[in-house]
């Protein structure tokens, strides 16, 4: 209690009270890296040190760590109510500070928060949150109200451009307590593979439909980058499954076939449940585990359901910028 206490006030000095918000800060100015700076100072002076090592473990991937849950942050004293367009505007930025310090401790000191353009259309690029909302058809995944298979963020990207570590924190539980996050080990899923439908997938055999929520006018998401084709299988063990099962395509009866494999392992594969209660941070490798989420038993679309923030982090050079 006296660590969390002491980077409370760390935090509550800083993005409550004499800091700009982060949310209207240039991805690229020296604003957010010096948001981003005092935060990581604060928590990891406070952060207990075996719960740093199970963070950096997150990128051993022979290590059974797959996921950490972080509890008793500090949290910010408001979370206002989300309007008809999902949008939350906190007076405050502790999630963003914690998000931020948390995601780049996991991988001392090369680790980064990093954004990507195909996301700033509907998202800031940085602090994307979701909460439910009633227009599932041309949403993106975090909004959606009915479950989310597993898959891998930005999944149509090479290993060397995805997100590795991916951070989701509850700024609200909502009213749902039995909706979960869940996680399912690459591992698992490789291992019920037979060595040739792995071959399969290795190969650059796959495309996938544009998501609605992305497509241009005219497109009927047979168009634009999401079309060239890739591997499913990335190196042994790195599933590239995108979240929506359907748009996947194979280009021919071999690979559909080795595609059909693939998701029936998804689904066999062993399933960790994540609750998620107010100020939770869950982060885990997104290169390492799918992640999804159960459907919503109880959503009221009132603007005080569930709600999420993400970021995302990968090993980045300082002049590299962090838009992808």
């Amino acid at each position: 209690n006296q660590q969390r206490d002491f980077m409370k006030t760390q935090l509550w000095q800083h993005c409550c009270a004499d800091s700009k918000s982060p949310l209207l800060m240039d991805t690229e100015d020296e604003e957010i890296d010096h948001f981003i700076g005092k935060s990581k100072s604060a928590v990891e002076h406070s952060f207990p040190e075996d719960g740093l090592r199970c963070l950096e473990a997150l990128h051993d991937w022979t290590a059974p760590t797959i996921a950490v849950v972080v509890k008793n942050l500090p949290r910010d004293p408001i979370i206002p109510s989300s309007d008809d367009q999902g949008t939350l505007q906190k007076p405050s930025f502790v999630m963003e500070g914690v998000i931020a310090a948390v995601g780049e401790l996991t991988g001392r000191p090369t680790q980064r928060l990093v954004g990507y353009a195909a996301e700033v259309t509907y998202s800031h690029p940085l602090f994307h949150v979701g909460t439910p909302k009633p227009t599932n058809a041309a949403t993106h995944a975090l909004a959606r109200a009915t479950a989310l298979s597993p898959h891998r963020d930005m999944a149509r990207l090479p290993n060397d451009l995805s997100p590795e570590v991916l951070v989701l924190g509850a700024l609200r539980r909502g009213y749902d307590s039995h909706v979960a996050t869940t996680l399912v080990d690459n591992r698992d899923v490789v291992a019920r593979l037979s060595k040739e439908t792995r071959r399969i997938l290795q190969l650059p055999l796959f495309y996938v439909e544009t998501p609605q929520w992305l497509r241009k006018k005219g497109d009927d998401g047979t168009q634009g980058e999401f079309q060239e084709l890739m591997p499913l299988l990335v190196g042994n063990d790195s599933v590239a499954m995108q979240v929506d099962w359907n748009s996947v395509k194979g280009i021919d009866r071999q690979a559909t076939n080795a595609l059909q494999r693939l998701q029936g392992s998804i689904a066999s594969a062993p399933l960790k449940e994540i609750h998620l209660g107010d100020g939770d941070v869950l982060v885990f490798h997104n290169q390492r585990v799918l992640h999804g989420r159960s459907q919503y038993d109880e959503v009221r679309y009132d603007g005080y359901d569930r709600a999420l923030m993400r970021g995302y982090f990968r090993s980045r050079q300082r002049g590299e910028g962090r838009i992808i």
